[in-house]
């Protein structure tokens, strides 16, 4: 299992043609499969939209990148910035009402 923290900052690189395509900003996470759903991405075309990569997509998730077969896989122009799956930097509270204290540390399980 990987921290949230892990991936974020991590390149996009297209396998197809090699190129740097995005880069991780965020990541989206369902609540109800407790898994992550999808990687917010910030793409440089066009220059800082925001951009999704559904989980599904991701070829390989590695310690220093995340490739995709192309880059037909991202989705761009997405408004995340309402999205309530966010949970990143989010203070989080236990189902008994106390404080999680876990800036950064929801975790979501790959199946």
């Amino acid at each position: 299992m990987r921290r949230g923290r892990e991936i974020i900052g991590l390149p996009v690189i297209d396998l197809s043609t090699g190129d740097r395509i995005a880069q991780v900003v965020d990541l989206l996470c369902d609540p109800e499969q407790d898994q992550i759903s999808s990687l917010v991405l910030s793409s440089a075309d066009p220059p800082r939209s925001n951009c999704i990569l559904p989980w599904q997509h991701i070829y390989s998730l590695g310690a220093d990148a995340v490739t995709v077969q192309s880059r037909e896989a991202i989705t761009h122009g997405v408004d995340v910035t309402g999205s309530s799956a966010k949970y990143l930097g989010k203070h989080v509270l236990t189902t008994s009402g106390k404080s999680a204290r876990a800036h950064y540390r929801h975790r979501c399980r790959r199946t």
